[in-house]
């Protein structure tokens, strides 16, 4: 009865007993998962005054931002600067926790196989500093194969594709473990490069990232024209104009083009019985970059595959990852789904 009325005293002051956090941080979003608050996605900028401080961070409203300076926290995979990750970070746990811990949260992070044991470091530094407990490190092509429920028993492999912002995940995985995995030199980031440079030039319209990937979500078959907004850069007035899903699909398209080679290149390395699968079973398709127009109808045809677009395919690492955190002790003593642990310290 005593020690009942103590735990209900300590959820009325709420007092945390350690939690386990997913953490898929990329360029553009940082998305985490918990028991307690499920899905969320923050920015991955955070906006400085003149001294370099921390003004706002996360989904912070961009209409009064202006007179702050927006600095990403990633570029290419590696951390920009570690001070601001450090006070992002704690300001992530700040917003999942209860107010008081008792013991520090266990943080499940994605990462993908070429990133640098020094980038490996970094992430555990700013991690622990912001103050983390246990650290895991976890394949994304691992969270992405659990997101899907890849049967680790079965004998045919599956294959799949991952559009993230500044780079693309390509993996095959078996039930013996990945066969074949690879981080293409292709990111979302280039198409919205393209398209800026091409409203800017041909339009004189300045216009956020923001608006960008807003646009190119909108720019779907079917749907053949959309307004979008910005700052005239001749008369510095705010104005519309009106684009045509053609014109911008057609500025694109050589990037696209580009991204199909460096994917039959990754196929021609797999062997002849994996191909059959491949055939078979198609591609999973997720990521942000997957949503944009018809990547995916454009791929299927010039690869001559079936390719199968995920519903939500912003979240499925994090998903993955969810899956992993809800059965740990699964996860963690396999021999065959193994998860790269830089350290277990425990740090209660």
């Amino acid at each position: 009865m005593i020690k009942f009325k103590f735990l209900e005293i300590l959820k009325t002051l709420k007092v945390g007993f350690g939690k386990d956090i997913a953490i898929d941080w990329g360029s553009r979003y940082c998305y985490t998962w918990s028991k307690q608050t499920g899905f969320e996605a923050f920015l991955s900028t955070v906006w400085l005054d003149d001294k370099d401080h921390i003004k706002a961070w996360g989904n912070a409203n961009q209409a009064s931002l202006a007179k702050y300076k927006p600095q990403p926290l990633i570029k290419n995979g590696y951390l920009t600067d570690f001070k601001l990750s450090i006070e992002y970070i704690k300001l992530l746990l700040n917003s999942i926790l209860e107010r008081f811990e008792l013991i520090k949260p266990t943080v499940w992070i994605a990462i993908n196989t070429q990133t640098h044991s020094s980038e490996v470091e970094g992430l555990d530094f700013v991690l622990t500093q912001a103050g983390v407990g246990k650290i895991h490190f976890v394949n994304q092509n691992l969270a992405l194969a659990i997101h899907y429920n890849f049967n680790f028993k079965q004998t045919k492999t599956q294959t799949m594709l991952h559009f993230g912002q500044q780079q693309t995940l390509i993996s095959t995985i078996s039930s013996g473990g990945f066969i074949q995995e690879k981080v293409l030199n292709f990111g979302a980031q280039a198409i919205d490069t393209i398209i800026e440079d091409y409203i800017r030039n041909v339009y004189r319209l300045s216009v956020s990232i923001y608006d960008i990937e807003n646009l190119k979500s909108l720019l779907a078959p079917g749907k053949f024209r959309t307004q979008i907004w910005g700052k005239d850069l001749l008369s510095d007035r705010i104005k519309s104009v009106d684009l045509e899903y053609n014109e911008i699909w057609n500025q694109t398209k050589s990037q696209i083009d580009n991204l199909t080679d460096l994917v039959k290149d990754y196929i021609m390395l797999l062997p002849d019985e994996i191909v059959n699968d491949l055939v078979d079973n198609g591609i999973l398709v997720s990521g942000g970059g997957a949503m944009f127009g018809k990547i995916c109808e454009y791929l299927q045809i010039k690869l001559n595959l079936n390719l199968f677009i995920d519903p939500d395919p912003r979240t499925t690492i994090i998903s993955g990852m969810q899956k992993i955190i809800e059965n740990k002790d699964d996860y963690l003593n396999s021999s065959y789904v193994p998860i790269t642990k830089l350290n277990n310290r425990n740090t209660s």
